[in-house]
């Protein structure tokens, strides 16, 4: 009888475990990988003139279709722009949001009026270069201005990918990845990359979309 009851009590354990653990896989599903894409530039501040048009409307167009086109390719994916078409952005906001949001990746997208006969695309990451710090804790109190070494080995490695991807493609020119206090990554605690495009035309930046969607799916597929 005894042993009728030990088989019991052990039966009904193992089963309330699994369904427990069942139960709980169902309910928590893993955190959808977040991409932040800031536009350069906003209503007050529109940027540089290409062609006919600016800089922020520009990299507005080129976040909205990057978004999408990510979106294709993996719906699961969570992306968000830091504004709308005629929203002004203040300062340190998008690195704000970034952090509250705990973003995966950030991308922040520029462009400039190109001069050259190639066109060139330079890349960014945010540093001081002051690589010897030691990267306490998670919980340990960082300055604003230097929480991107949490993450700045895997920064690292994200722009030498994307960058090499592009380094594939014969129509551009690429410079970087530098690492310097680029001021739009300031403040971001998640990997962070600066994108400039150099345009001779408002609309040429789509000759680069496809390997940008690309590199980022890339990075998201390997991380």
């Amino acid at each position: 009888m005894m042993r009728k009851k030990m088989l019991l009590i052990f039966i009904l354990f193992f089963y309330s475990s699994f369904s427990y653990a069942w139960f709980f896989n169902l309910s928590t599903p893993p955190k959808p990988f977040v991409i932040m894409i800031e536009a350069s530039g906003d209503m007050a501040n529109p940027g540089r003139s290409i062609d006919d048009n600016f800089e922020s409307s520009i990299t507005f167009e080129i976040a909205q279709a990057l978004k999408n086109e990510l979106l294709q390719h993996s719906p699961t994916l969570k992306i968000i722009l830091n504004r709308t078409a005629n929203q002004t952005v203040a300062p340190l906001q998008n690195a704000n949001f970034a952090n509250k949001l705990d973003v995966d990746l950030y991308m922040s997208i520029h462009a400039f009026a190109e001069t050259e006969t190639k066109p060139r695309i330079y890349f960014y990451q945010f540093s001081y270069r002051d690589n010897f710090m030691i990267k306490d804790a998670e919980l340990s109190f960082y300055p604003f201005d230097k929480v991107y070494v949490l993450n700045q080995n895997k920064t690292n490695a994200w722009a030498q990918q994307l960058k090499q991807l592009f380094e594939n493609d014969p129509a551009w020119a690429i410079k970087g990845v530098f690492a310097l206090p680029y001021k739009p990554l300031i403040g971001i605690k998640a990997s962070s990359i600066g994108i400039e495009i150099g345009l001779k035309n408002k609309s040429e930046w789509r000759n680069a979309l496809a390997t940008m969607v690309n590199g980022i799916m890339h990075i998201v597929n390997n991380r």
